[in-house]
């Protein structure tokens, strides 16, 4: 079963993809909406439902140019949902634009409180980038 899940962006929710068989998680864009819960409970009981079925290692990448704080929160239940997966290698990237400093640190904040080191990519264009960028420069890239 080839079960995929992508949303479109919008000017204030982030393109997302996740692909169990890849085994890859995509979040980008702005995460911005005034109420995230439902927008991210679709995404987190899709994890939930096909936690078991992802190809390892598990790729997580996340390119956010801006967001709040109740989808910070949303995006570290993410992490924490694909951590308690049994028997795969999960590879958390943070994408952030190259002269954006803050963004970096919020990754590092990240990588500190799940306890897990991150692979930090700068890009020219945060905006531009899409997931097809990432499998580009992705030091292991899926096959």
């Amino acid at each position: 079963m080839n079960n995929k899940l992508h949303i479109k962006p919008t000017k204030i929710s982030p393109e997302v993809y996740i692909s169990p068989s890849e085994g890859i998680i995509f979040v980008h864009g702005k995460s911005t909406m005034p109420d995230v819960q439902e927008f991210y409970n679709s995404i987190l009981d899709f994890l939930n439902h096909n936690k078991n079925k992802f190809r390892s290692p598990l790729k997580i990448v996340f390119a956010i140019d801006v967001f709040n704080i109740p989808s910070s929160k949303r995006l570290l239940f993410i992490m924490y949902e694909m951590m308690d997966v049994q028997n795969i290698d999960v590879e958390f990237y943070w994408i952030y634009q190259k002269d954006d400093m803050f963004m970096k640190e919020v990754g590092e904040d990240y990588a500190y409180m799940i306890k897990k080191s991150f692979s930090f990519l700068p890009v020219d264009d945060l905006k531009k980038f899409s997931i097809k960028d990432f499998l580009k420069t992705s030091p292991s890239p899926l096959s």
